[in-house]
């Protein structure tokens, strides 16, 4: 991608992404972490306190973002404890890992799956994969401390975020 295809992108207001769906079986590894993780009781803690902060602010209709949704962990006790009909995407810039969360989840209607692209030396932002003022809600769970440029990233959720 050149980058003036990057520079219209960050000028989008409108959502033109294509949902994702992966290429093959997931991966040992996604399989193995989301064993681990999904009935642990740090991550079941975690995932709790999330949902009670925000389950509030969540509206039918509303647009939610699982910002480095990874095997779909998260996931699977947003849609189960916010009982309202919202959209879910799940976003990640590892197929291996989304592509999991895929098939645990892509039965849901109101969940799809998003790859962040890799663009040269960076991912892919937020705002440059759903649009700007696009979303209503970022969530994210165990995902910061893996993001390269952090700074860049909560830009880009900024950019995405309605006002």
């Amino acid at each position: 991608m050149n980058d003036e295809a990057v520079y219209d992108m960050n000028k989008r207001t409108e959502s033109t992404f294509t949902a994702w769906k992966p290429s093959g079986p997931p991966s040992q590894g996604a399989l193995a972490y989301h064993a681990a993780v999904i009935y642990a009781s740090w991550h079941i803690d975690n995932i709790t306190e999330m949902i009670r902060l925000v389950k509030r602010s969540i509206q039918n209709d509303d647009i939610v973002v699982d910002f480095g949704a990874g095997t779909g962990s998260s996931a699977l006790y947003i849609i189960r404890k916010i009982l309202r009909k919202f959209s879910l995407f799940l976003v990640d810039n590892s197929p291996s890992w989304l592509g999991n969360a895929y098939s645990i989840l892509h039965g849901n209607s109101n969940v799809t799956c998003l790859l962040l692209a890799k663009i040269q030396d960076r991912y892919q932002s937020l705002d440059e994969l759903m649009g700007r003022n696009m979303v209503h809600h970022v969530v994210s769970a165990n995902t910061v401390h893996l993001i390269p440029n952090v700074s860049e990233a909560f830009k880009g959720i900024y950019r995405a975020l309605k006002p």
